[in-house]
């Protein structure tokens, strides 16, 4: 039986039935969780109406007891989504993904899909204005000068690459997941909580990197879409 996680920091319930709908049409995996971080003022009346709905299918939806506010641009939201596995890490997965509340699926999601997740390469990463990957281990564009004064930049470097790319539809293996969560749970990361720059762009690759872990992304994203390193395959997308 196949499995997936998919964890998803939630503000509104805006998104939240077209999201499900979505999830249930395309993603093509036998068993489905979904675990939801809240935020504080998030009415979860409708959200426990759809987690009694799908009940005794193969969606099961689950309310992160921890409330996190989130805002962007901020450390908040990377610990909302490792607040989500850190919940979930009592169970095993053949695959997690990571989304947010505006992603939808508009195409299937299947197993034979996963084959290509692969490791990111050392000494290399993406530049989001070029949309090349480059060999140079100082990058200095994009957000990068912001994630320099932290241990997960140098720890990344030191092994001989930094990396970086959108969060939404990032996508891990089983193995790589406890391997992040055994990263996160004994690596003291929670200064990044607190920094005023989009880190959940950074800090989940550079991680998996670290843990020697398997990653592919599959968000549908015109401005990022030349990047063949990282997106293989598109059947995600943000709505307004």
């Amino acid at each position: 039986m196949s499995t997936i996680l998919l964890s998803i920091n939630t503000y509104t319930n805006k998104y939240t039935k077209k999201q499900i709908e979505s999830i249930n049409q395309f993603c093509m995996f036998d068993s489905i969780t979904i675990v939801y971080n809240l935020d504080p003022k998030y009415d979860e009346t409708d959200l426990i109406k759809f987690q009694n709905f799908f009940q005794n299918s193969k969606i099961k939806i689950i309310i992160n007891p921890e409330r996190i506010q989130k805002k962007r641009f901020h450390g908040s939201i990377v610990q909302g989504i490792f607040s989500n596995l850190l919940h979930m890490s009592n169970q095993n997965f053949d695959y997690v993904m990571i989304l947010s509340e505006r992603c939808i699926f508009f195409d299937y999601l299947t197993l034979d899909d996963m084959s290509i997740l692969k490791s990111l390469e050392p000494t290399h990463k993406y530049n989001h204005l070029t949309h090349n990957v480059e060999t140079t281990n100082y990058p200095n564009k994009w957000h990068w000068k912001r994630f320099t004064n932290n241990n997960i930049y140098k720890k990344a470097l030191d092994k001989g690459g930094v990396f970086g790319g959108l969060h939404e539809a990032l996508t891990i293996d089983g193995y790589s997941y406890k391997k992040l969560i055994n990263f996160i749970q004994t690596f003291d990361i929670r200064y990044i909580y607190s920094l005023n720059t989009c880190v959940e762009e950074f800090v989940p690759y550079s991680i998996i990197f670290l843990v020697d872990g398997k990653i592919a992304s599959f968000l549908s994203h015109m401005e990022y879409a030349a990047s063949a390193n990282i997106v293989h395959k598109t059947c995600v997308k943000k709505i307004k």
